[in-house]
């Protein structure tokens, strides 16, 4: 089965993790949503200074893969939250941002 994140508005988005659980985040705070992943963009948890973005790689090994920055991880580079996709939606399940629940 397929993974979704819930905002408070009732939207829905797919997430490329697979597995037979839905996700559901549960805080109002969450107004952006990521249009590649349909994960909420966060407050940088390294500086708190900006939003969290989603990108994807262009070139080299991990071409392709879906990866979460903090704006700020630019030229020059001010804060150094870089994380993929599998470790970002970790961060939001151990911060309860959001909530894993098997799905019916």
């Amino acid at each position: 089965m397929t993974h979704y994140a819930e905002s408070s508005g009732g939207g829905r988005a797919r997430s490329r993790l697979q597995g037979g659980r839905s996700t559901r985040i549960h805080s109002m705070d969450f107004d952006l949503v990521g249009e590649l992943s349909g994960f909420p963009l966060i407050v940088c948890p390294e500086c708190g200074l900006d939003r969290v973005v989603e990108g994807r790689t262009k070139e080299g090994e991990n071409q392709g893969r879906l990866y979460f920055k903090c704006a700020r991880n630019t030229y020059p580079k001010v804060c150094g939250y870089y994380r993929f996709e599998k470790q970002y939606f970790q961060k939001l399940k151990d911060d309860g941002v959001i909530v894993v629940r098997p799905s019916n």
